[in-house]
């Protein structure tokens, strides 16, 4: 079976900015505006969470809706020992964070260096 890899998919979003507006709460702003931080990653970033049970569904109902329509991203979903804070790594190839940057802007005061 061949299968796109991240670097053969175009980096855009098939969602028209009507409809990223609409969904915007059930994609990934509405999930940065839970995170208690964000983290710069060389491509991309890194989102940390409380391990609540309800911010896990939430979390992974995000991963499913974003790969319908950002397939070129990949996710990565950290759970720290001793019910630590869940890691959500949400990467791609360049041209990746020109595109999530202004996407979670409005977080810009929780972005630390990774």
């Amino acid at each position: 079976m061949n299968r796109n890899t991240d670097e053969s998919l175009p980096v855009v979003c098939t969602l028209n900015p009507g409809e990223l507006a609409e969904r915007s709460e059930e994609l990934l702003p509405g999930l940065a505006a839970l995170a208690r931080e964000v983290h710069d990653l060389a491509d991309g970033y890194s989102f940390q969470f409380s391990a609540d049970p309800e911010v896990i569904q939430r979390i992974l109902a995000t991963i499913q809706s974003e790969r319908a329509c950002c397939q070129f991203l990949t996710f990565r979903l950290i759970f720290k020992p001793a019910m630590g804070p869940l890691l959500l790594e949400v990467m791609g190839p360049e041209g990746t964070k020109e595109l999530l940057g202004p996407l979670i802007s409005r977080l810009s005061d929780l972005i630390k260096d990774g």
